[in-house]
């Protein structure tokens, strides 16, 4: 037994009436998550946070910097009434990290410059680069987790003697189990308990990389290395319900479109309802 580090304690949660949810109910509906809607409004009924619901900004503008030819770096997947998500990102091929995440909703894209944002000091440099600007609805249900293990010893791959499908998976040095990238155990009073995690959530990123469709073995190995690199043996991860992640993942559901390079405004886009920026 021991006290309460001041991270882990419970700390006071604004009432779910005073939280702008608007947004919620658009994202709900433009994804098409089953049963989402009514689930919302009893939770609005009740005065308590929706399951998985995250406080985010209701939109932002972001500066989007992409290395010269990359064009499947970043994925969106069209929903009817031209609703557009993003499904897969390689953050590698940016110049410089996006804030943005999977499972965001593209509201615009933008061949011009923002006002109040200035071009990158190395000129020569940005004019080789491919940039455009993202209008965004950041994901109500994404959530980044802090994952600590403090003086826990932590296995990792040359650790284990006999590998198996079940001590790659294993959950008794980091307090979980997972299963196709979605978490399937916790364990009680464990380091992943403590930071938040819950069985049926998908890890959608650890340590600011994307490892949406990757293998479990090597989430658990990216997991452990970071936690193993970091002097405060610590590493973020992100994390959405199960439910959002099917319906982005699921290949009966949208179509895959890849931003292209930018190539200048053109009208006719809009004039057809058409999301400029996309093939």
């Amino acid at each position: 037994m021991r006290a309460k580090r001041p991270e882990e304690f419970d700390r006071p949660k604004t009432p779910f009436r005073d939280v702008a949810r608007s947004h919620l109910y658009h994202y709900s509906r433009d994804l098409g998550i089953p049963d989402e809607v009514p689930r919302i409004f009893l939770a609005e009924l009740r005065n308590v946070y929706p399951e998985g619901f995250v406080r985010r900004p209701v939109w932002r503008d972001i500066n989007v910097y992409r290395q010269p030819g990359s064009i499947k770096d970043l994925t969106l997947k069209a929903f009817p009434g031209h609703k557009f998500f993003i499904c897969a990102i390689k953050y590698i091929e940016f110049f410089k990290q996006a804030d943005i995440h999977f499972s965001d909703q593209v509201l615009e894209i933008s061949s011009t410059w923002l006002p109040e944002h200035r071009k990158p000091q190395i000129t020569s440099h940005a004019e080789s680069l491919d940039y455009f600007c993202l209008r965004i609805l950041p994901s109500p249900y994404l959530c980044k987790l802090e994952l600590r293990v403090y003086n826990c010893a932590v296995i990792d791959e040359f650790a284990i003697r006999k590998r198996t499908l079940e001590n790659m998976r294993s959950h008794r040095d980091l307090g979980f189990t997972i299963h196709q990238g979605c978490i399937t155990h916790v364990d009680q009073f464990s380091p992943a308990q403590v930071c938040g995690f819950k069985p049926d959530y998908q890890i959608v990123e650890v340590n600011g990389q994307s490892v949406v469709s990757y293998v479990d073995s090597l989430i658990v190995r990216l997991i452990r290395n970071a936690l193993g690199r970091n002097v405060g043996r610590r590493v973020e991860v992100a994390v959405i319900p199960k439910r959002v992640y099917d319906v982005l993942m699921d290949p009966r559901k949208g179509k895959h479109y890849n931003v292209i390079s930018n190539a200048g405004f053109n009208l006719e886009f809009w004039t057809a309802h058409k999301v400029f920026g996309v093939w």
